[in-house]
């Protein structure tokens, strides 16, 4: 059984839905989004009322991690496909021979917003995305935080599948 309910959007909001009615299911999108946000404070209640030790918290700590990496390395495989989608033919050749830092081994200093060609594009995905930055990793030497590193190599998966799919029908 369903149940209606009301909402209240701003205009602005409102004529936005108005325009893309036909492309989403915004019930279906309330309902996920409401559901994720009563699943995390319920997760957050429970972990509160349990006894844990310090190994526990790592534990579970690490998990979360592991699920926030996936997570930015599904969002950089997104972002490839439509950063590939729209890229002249000499930045997807540029593209394809990019090396994330984490197959980068001894890595002292990495800084993807000073590259020529996609710099601009990196420092506007870490500037949108606060979670991403720049950590030290010895004294005066900076690598971008495990986010960005996750999100990039998924941003090299999608645009390596897109190759993929294209090059042999140019």
């Amino acid at each position: 059984m369903t149940k209606k309910i009301t909402i209240s959007i701003p205009d602005e909001l409102h004529e936005k839905m108005d325009q893309w009615r036909e492309a989403f299911n915004f019930s279906k999108i309330f309902q996920d989004t409401i559901s994720e946000a009563i699943k995390k404070k319920e997760n957050f209640k429970k972990r509160l009322k349990e006894v844990t030790t310090m190994e526990q918290v790592i534990e579970r700590l690490k998990k979360e991690r592991n699920e926030a990496d996936k997570s930015y390395s599904e969002k950089g495989k997104e972002d490839g496909l439509e950063w590939a989608k729209v890229a002249s033919y000499e930045e997807l050749l540029y593209a394809i021979k990019w090396e994330p830092m984490n197959e980068q081994p001894g890595l002292i200093g990495y800084d993807p917003t000073r590259d020529e060609v996609l710099g601009d594009y990196f420092g506007d995905i870490m500037e949108d995305n606060e979670s991403m930055g720049f950590v030290e990793k010895t004294y005066g030497n900076f690598l971008p935080n495990s986010f960005f590193a996750a999100w990039e190599e998924g941003w090299v998966e999608g645009i390596k599948e897109f190759w993929g799919e294209i090059k042999d029908k140019l």
